[in-house]
């Protein structure tokens, strides 16, 4: 039988160093807390947790991808600068009624 542990931090999983995609998609995420800064990291997919916070996503920087679809997000507050960031979905969230929205993913996207 096949068993795939879910987590609700970051910092319960074990990362590898020189990923350049990391998917933690569906896995009942609540805190991104522990997951440091990747240097290698291109992509990275949270879509489908609990997030209600970007708190502890620290500047990745090459970053390119920012998949945080369908999560609990009501702002983008706490997102750091991701100066290397060209995508980002936020769709089903919260946070997409905002008037702003744009404004917001586009403050978040890198300048490089």
């Amino acid at each position: 039988e096949n068993f795939v542990p879910r987590y609700k931090c970051v910092r319960d999983l074990r990362i590898s160093v020189g990923l350049s995609t990391l998917s933690l998609s569906n896995q009942y995420i609540t805190s991104l807390e522990g997951l440091g800064v990747h240097r290698g990291l291109k992509t990275l997919f949270l879509q489908n947790n609990f997030l209600s916070n970007l708190d502890y996503l620290f500047s990745q920087p090459h970053l390119k991808e920012l998949h945080l679809e369908n999560n609990r997000l009501t702002s983008l507050r706490g997102l750091q600068p991701q100066p290397a960031l060209e995508k980002i979905w936020v769709k089903g969230n919260p946070v997409c009624e905002n008037k702003f929205i744009n404004a917001m993913c586009l403050m978040a996207v890198g300048s490089s």
